[in-house]
């Protein structure tokens, strides 16, 4: 079982004290006397002297300070296989210690990069659409496949879809990144605790909130800084015209990241958010990911590698949703319209839309004159099992 050290338990002691508030962390820590010797000094001294504090506060400190407090915490820890990352601690992630309020402190349950390649915010609203849901898989997956690491906050709809996409990529380790607006060991919704158990266990879920925070309607704001401090660049699949996931591409114009957006139908509230980006000039429209890709590898660097270079990639047809197998294993026989398609697989039109949608944008296939549609062999090699 790993201890923390003095210092450690100094900047722990200020964020449990300060309720995961950077700010507030702020404060304390400039209360403090300079280099206090060990943490039981330092603990003393705020408790002596920072009389203007709000009840609240004070009481956290007082427990903070008391008897077997965080020989609690490192026995938990160990129990559940978290590790905590301090700002200034090594292996802390780089690109989030440059945005202008980082996390004092970071619990992580699975392997977090401190340094990913690409890392790419994938965001979008909870009530989301057919549709929508399909674009954020298939992009994630075509994203993960190429080497980027995606980045979304697990909520319902959008957030949980691209995390399962990039699971889906079945090519890497640390694939997906969760970031909680709870506490690291409160999965919320709870119907996400597949998924939660399984990015722990090949990617990462990360949370500045203390072990135990109960998700709350302030806690979610808070939190979006951080996928965005996590990405190079954030990809907003659906969103409504006031939403979480707007304030999220705020954060990431504010802190220099590139934005993307889907654009939507304009008679869906969901893609009412993503239109007005994209009109206003706050986003660059996505039709496929190798929008997202040249414009981020041009940024960082890197050549460009995009699905539609080089040889064609390869997908297990058992990896796709079932409404994009059934659509494909119809193609497998030859190019098909668009009414065949409906009427050989038996998918809702809403189903049968969004895999024509997603598997178009991911090259997987591509569309011909007449809502005819084929298999795009240039891009993609699909493997039966």
């Amino acid at each position: 079982m790993r201890t923390l050290d003095e210092q450690e338990r100094l900047v722990l002691f200020l964020h449990y004290a300060a309720k995961s508030s950077p700010r507030l962390y702020r404060t304390l820590a400039r209360m403090l006397p300079p280099l206090p010797e060990t943490f039981e000094l330092a603990a003393r001294h705020a408790l002596g002297s920072f009389s203007g504090l709000g009840e609240e506060t004070r009481a956290r400190m007082y427990e903070a300070a008391g008897d077997g407090f965080f020989e609690r915490l490192e026995a938990w820890m160990d129990r559940r296989g978290v590790t905590v990352l301090l700002r200034d601690s090594e292996g802390y992630p780089a690109l989030l210690s440059e945005i202008h309020d980082p996390p004092e402190a970071l619990f992580v349950r699975g392997g977090l990069d401190a340094d990913p390649l690409l890392p790419i915010a994938v965001i979008g609203a909870r009530k989301s659409t057919e549709y929508g849901r399909g674009i954020a898989r298939t992009f994630s997956r075509a994203l993960a496949e190429q080497g980027a690491t995606i980045v979304s906050g697990m909520a319902s709809g959008i957030d949980a879809e691209a995390a399962r996409g990039a699971l889906e990529a079945g090519t890497r380790q640390l694939p997906t990144v969760a970031v909680l607006g709870s506490g690291i060991d409160v999965v919320y919704p709870k119907e996400n605790e597949a998924l939660y158990a399984e990015i722990s266990e090949r990617g990462a879920v990360v949370s500045e909130f203390w072990p135990g925070t109960r998700p709350s309607r302030e806690n979610f704001p808070v939190r979006n800084r951080i996928m965005s401090g996590l990405s190079r660049g954030v990809v907003v699949v659906e969103a409504g015209e006031r939403s979480g996931t707007s304030i999220t591409a705020g954060y990431a114009h504010d802190e220099g990241r590139e934005v993307f957006a889907v654009p939507g139908r304009l008679t869906d509230p969901q893609s009412a958010g993503t239109n007005r980006m994209i009109q206003n000039g706050e986003a660059k429209p996505v039709f496929s990911i190798s929008d997202i890709l040249d414009e981020l590898t041009f940024l960082c660097g890197m050549a460009p590698k995009t699905v539609i270079a080089g040889a064609p990639k390869e997908i297990r047809l058992s990896s796709l949703p079932q409404e994009q197998q059934a659509v494909c294993r119809v193609l497998l026989l030859g190019e098909n319209d668009a009414d065949s398609i409906a009427e050989q697989t038996g998918l809702s039109t809403g189903l049968l839309n969004s895999a024509l949608t997603a598997m178009t944008f991911s090259g997987i296939m591509k569309q011909l004159p007449g809502r005819v549609y084929a298999l795009d062999s240039l891009k993609t090699k699909l493997l039966e099992e």
